[in-house]
């Protein structure tokens, strides 16, 4: 069912890791420290030469303030999950840049928007910034038990709510009973292809599995920062938003967020 759509499913997430590394001009080695994997490993999850852990992908695409659906869009998955909205490779840039930025930078980028384009965001854009603390937040609660503990009740939940038998939802998934047992449970960390799968088949979004409001508030806020993008790009011409764009590159990096590449 889903050969389709896996083809090149991991070369292509691969192709995209790399690509955001070298947007942001950054070095294997600080992927590396971000995402807490040797450098082989990171080489070869930008080669789309091995499967990655659910956690990490999710840690990495928060951190790079983007959503889990800004690299399933890249893929095939982006027809049958219609996520043409992170589609977009231009207002994935607009993302990253809103994400590396110092709150005081924020406000800045705003008013260098408005002037070139007359443009204001319906929230002020330094609202979107994410603190150090509430990064480690995220951090710790994806690197904990509790991640793939609330990832499995989401499944858990579809199976009585369907009334699916644990064989025919793995079957469904294109695994082993064994292994969905084991995800249920969260005694197995599960490759982020899974994610698209359950997504596919059932409809419940990656953002169901965060239960706790801390963490799904923090989640959240990655999904408003694609919203304004969108609302932007809605609202204002290429052509502008290129010429604020080339001006914002002036803007350093905030040395907050980069202790997490170090």
């Amino acid at each position: 069912m889903y050969t389709q759509y896996e083809n090149d499913y991991e070369a292509i997430i691969g192709e995209f890791l790399r690509s955001t590394r070298q947007e942001l001009g950054f070095t294997i080695a600080q992927m590396q420290n971000l995402v807490d994997v040797s450098k082989k490993t990171w080489i070869e999850m930008e080669k789309g030469e091995r499967n990655i852990k659910l956690h990490l992908i999710f840690w990495w695409a928060f951190s790079m303030g983007l959503s889990p659906y800004h690299y399933m869009a890249q893929t095939d998955y982006s027809k049958p999950l219609k996520l043409n909205k992170y589609k977009n490779l231009d207002q994935i840039k607009w993302c990253l840049l809103i994400n590396r930025l110092a709150k005081k930078d924020l406000k800045q980028l705003a008013q260098m928007i408005k002037d070139v384009t007359g443009y204001s965001f319906s929230v002020p854009l330094e609202n979107m910034y994410i603190t150090y603390a509430q990064r480690n937040t995220m951090y710790q609660y994806v690197h904990s038990q509790d991640f793939y503990d609330n990832s499995g009740s989401v499944i858990l939940d579809h199976l009585e709510s369907s009334g699916k038998t644990q064989v025919t939802l793995a079957s469904e998934l294109g695994m082993s009973e064994r292994n969905l047992r084991r995800i249920i449970y969260g005694l197995h960390q599960c490759n982020n292809v899974y994610f698209p799968r359950f997504y596919e088949l059932t409809g419940q979004p990656p953002l169901k599995s965060i239960k706790n409001k801390t963490h799904f508030k923090l989640r959240n806020l990655v999904e408003e920062r694609v919203d304004l993008v969108a609302d932007l790009f809605k609202n204002t011409s290429k052509k502008q938003l290129n010429a604020v764009y080339k001006d914002a590159q002036q803007l350093e990096n905030d040395p907050k967020w980069m202790q997490w590449f170090s």
